[in-house]
């Protein structure tokens, strides 16, 4: 059976690290360095777009099946 669960385009840290297999303090880490980007939302809320964290981690984006939003 095909999975047709679409991944959010942006992910707080805690969803990056469990996405990517890293801790948390790595994701914060690469953040304050500038080897991601994140962007403010609202007042606290940070996100990271997980197709730019996925290239800086990997040098490549790996497509959505199903597509994405």
């Amino acid at each position: 059976m095909k999975d047709t669960t679409i991944s959010p385009l942006y992910v707080d840290a805690a969803q990056a690290a469990k996405l990517f297999g890293l801790s948390l303090r790595t994701i914060r880490r690469l953040q304050a360095s500038g080897q991601i980007n994140s962007y403010k939302i609202g007042l606290k809320s940070v996100r990271f777009h997980r197709q730019e964290v996925e290239k800086a981690l990997f040098g490549r984006v790996t497509p959505d099946e199903g597509g994405s939003l």
